[in-house]
């Protein structure tokens, strides 16, 4: 796996998840998923009073918490666990035209009108090269469906190798009054990642404003 971004291995002797690393890292299906009904309401008035469009401010804020927590930077890489300094994001993009999607990529920033820049650019590169993908570890999966709601998800994994790379994935937005909520899943590895950084994840989420 090709990664941008500088990495260190963890020590096992050292490492206090090790026992819990492995075992998890035997399983035939090692992931673990949580889905949840986001309550975004201060995020969404926040991000309303900055002009922001959605969609690259929630992946925005996404990343950063995802960036935040150590936990979902950890990469399998054979019989080693590596730990990456920053994780990109790879994003779903839709053409509407043809019905399909594609994947982009854009390098992580912490500034938001950079970032929302990069995100465009990014939409427009995988749009233009019907981009499927690229072969790295150091990024997040993130995936957008705003014409559903949902109460759990399925993601696609690959069981052949140890597939560590978190998947997040958000559906419509719901507004009742000034209460604002959205369904947002994700899926890991439990072997890195437990329902404590999940949680952790959607409150960091939920206060991004």
């Amino acid at each position: 796996m090709l990664a941008r971004h500088a990495c260190q291995e963890v020590n096992f002797s050292d490492w206090k998840r090790a026992r819990h690393y492995k075992l998890f890292a035997g399983r035939d299906y090692p992931f673990v998923g949580l889905t949840t009904e986001l309550d975004i309401s201060e995020w969404d008035a926040a991000r309303r009073r900055s002009g922001r469009k959605f969609f690259p401010a929630f992946l925005h804020s996404v990343m950063l918490a995802m960036n935040a927590i150590e936990n979902f930077r950890y990469r399998i890489a054979g019989d080693k666990v590596l730990l990456y300094e920053k994780v990109d994001p790879a994003f779903v993009v839709f053409d509407a035209r043809e019905e399909l999607f594609y994947f982009a990529s854009m390098e992580m920033t912490d500034h938001a009108d950079e970032f929302d820049r990069k995100v465009e650019e990014a939409k427009r590169l995988a749009l233009a090269k019907r981009n499927l993908g690229e072969d790295r570890h150091d990024v997040i999966y993130a995936t957008s469906t705003p014409w559903i709601s949902f109460t759990s998800t399925i993601q696609p994994m690959v069981l052949a190798w140890p597939d560590s790379i978190p998947r997040v994935v958000w559906g419509k937005i719901k507004r009742e009054g000034d209460a604002v909520s959205i369904p947002f899943s994700i899926t890991g590895h439990h072997g890195l990642i437990d329902g404590f950084h999940m949680s952790r994840l959607f409150e960091m989420i939920r206060m991004a404003c």
